[in-house]
């Protein structure tokens, strides 16, 4: 989470210059984005959707993470509602 995280911030700052590293292929030379983030960014980037995140989500209950959101809700609590 924490990896992402750190990759959304320097995303956040590249602002419009994002599409010129992706383009280029050198996301993953900037500090913070390694290459499994730098392939789902491109692929964000160039089909508007990641197969990594409908898989995950797909795995997951309905709902699941807006429950998240509540503090001390956890992956096993979830699960125990569901």
């Amino acid at each position: 989470v924490q990896a992402y995280e750190r990759g959304a911030q320097v995303v956040e700052g590249l602002g419009e210059s994002l599409g010129t590293f992706v383009d280029a292929g050198t996301l993953s030379d900037l500090t913070g984005i390694g290459a499994g983030l730098a392939k789902q960014i491109t692929e964000l980037w160039q089909t508007g959707t990641s197969q990594l995140l409908e898989r995950l989500r797909g795995e997951q209950p309905p709902g699941a993470a807006e429950l998240a959101r509540i503090e001390g809700m956890t992956g096993k609590r979830i699960r125990a509602l569901h």
